[in-house]
């Protein structure tokens, strides 16, 4: 599991805030490239500070979370 790996390399693992872990099975992301950009439609219950740190996680600090919607 990606955050077991990524919580066993940190400094202190056992300090780690066990919420990071959370998964949702009904997850749901789809994506379109234009010109440049990739843009992801990602459909989750995942709180919205999971979200940002998975996904700081898989593709590191040059992306943008954009139009957040709730409900």
């Amino acid at each position: 599991m990606l955050f077991e790996r990524w919580r066993a390399m940190q400094d202190e693992p056992d300090e780690v805030d066990k919420s990071l872990g959370a998964v949702d099975p009904e997850a749901r992301v789809t994506g379109v490239q234009r010109d440049l950009k990739i843009e992801l439609d990602a459909r989750t219950s995942l709180s919205h500070g999971v979200f940002r740190h998975r996904m700081r996680l898989l593709a590191g600090s040059h992306w943008e979370l954009a139009d957040v919607r709730f409900g």
